[in-house]
């Protein structure tokens, strides 16, 4: 129970720690965004490692511990763990002298001239820098082209859209655009994100002509990412009914029904209500009937009976039921 040793070095809280199997070196990461390398004997700090930003979420030694691990968000980066040999160094050198001329955010060529031109460095740092400048340059630019891109469909757009914004966009460099444009046609959409955006738009009554059938394409993409999928065919089917296209929004919304009257969470109101909805305006009072009766048993279920978006179909559904029922009188009586 006697304390050993304090180590200070880290400019933040330390969150993760990893003895070497061999149990000769401690490594330890912090919210400094560093990881720091200890000799656990001398209980002195050897070497500084930054490769992340931010809280780590994991630290780990090799079996052999030739090799650390940190883990943060969704990147791993690994570092060589051993003694750098003299061949080693001169990679090191050349690796950290082509980080800092990029780092300046140089032209590829500029960095390549500075390279050549520089009179201190030894030949073969110097040949082993020329040899990375070339696939790091291009990595660079494959790195901003998939930032730009999956910021574009995070947003959500569709594929055509951010085609069209990244061949608009003028604040892009030509070769940075040439990736991103590779790059967009082989990321996939956001489903997930698509379908969340069409839903805001479709679940509610009187929006812009516009504005639903834009939702409508939203909800095709996510629909034809994600086939039979029992909420994204919901969506899907709400959709097709705002825009007026009733045919397609009964046999969606029937297809939604069955799929997620399976799945774990049961049947959605809105399955039932824009079915009846659909069926109404196609003029199928038998089947109206059928679909409102179900909704209504389903909106007695405690988890739909106090949703104030499940109960708005409900009124939306009932209030055309009655109007079919009931139509206006032309001469007002």
């Amino acid at each position: 129970g006697r304390t050993l040793q304090i180590l200070r070095g880290h400019a933040g809280p330390v969150v993760r720690l990893a003895f070497s199997p061999d149990g000769r070196r401690l490594a330890s990461s912090g919210d400094d965004g560093t990881v720091r390398l200890w000799d656990a004997a001398t209980r002195r700090q050897v070497l500084t490692l930054v490769g992340h930003s931010g809280r780590h979420s994991g630290l780990s030694f090799s079996p052999d511990g030739r090799r650390l691990a940190a883990g943060f968000d969704r990147m791993v980066t690994i570092w060589d763990s051993t003694t750098p040999t003299p061949e080693q160094r001169a990679i090191r050198e050349a690796r950290d002298l082509v980080d800092d001329l990029f780092g300046q955010k140089l032209p590829a060529a500029t960095v390549l001239d500075r390279i050549r031109d520089n009179p201190s460095l030894d030949a073969d740092v110097r040949r082993r820098a020329l040899d990375l400048a070339g696939p790091y340059g291009e990595r660079l630019l494959e790195q901003e082209a998939e930032r730009v891109v999956n910021a574009l469909y995070d947003r959500p757009l569709l594929r055509a859209e951010v085609l069209a914004s990244l061949r608009a966009d003028d604040t892009l460099g030509e070769p940075v655009r040439r990736h991103a444009l590779v790059l967009a046609e082989q990321i996939p959409e956001a489903p997930f994100r698509l379908n969340d955006v069409s839903w805001a738009v479709v679940r509610r009554s009187g929006a812009a002509t516009a504005e639903y059938l834009l939702a409508l394409k939203q909800a095709e993409a996510a629909c034809r990412l994600l086939p039979n999928n029992g909420p994204t065919l919901n969506t899907l089917g709400v959709a097709q009914y705002r825009s007026e296209q009733y045919r397609e929004a009964a046999a969606t919304l029937t297809q939604s029904e069955r799929l997620n009257s399976k799945a774990r969470q049961g049947a959605h109101p809105a399955d039932l209500a824009f079915l009846a909805l659909a069926l109404q305006r196609l003029g199928e009072p038998e089947r109206t009937r059928v679909a409102m009766a179900n909704l209504r048993t389903l909106m007695k279920k405690p988890e739909h009976a106090g949703n104030e978006e499940a109960r708005g179909f409900l009124r939306e559904a009932e209030s055309l039921e009655f109007d079919l029922a009931f139509p206006a009188d032309p001469f007002g009586r």
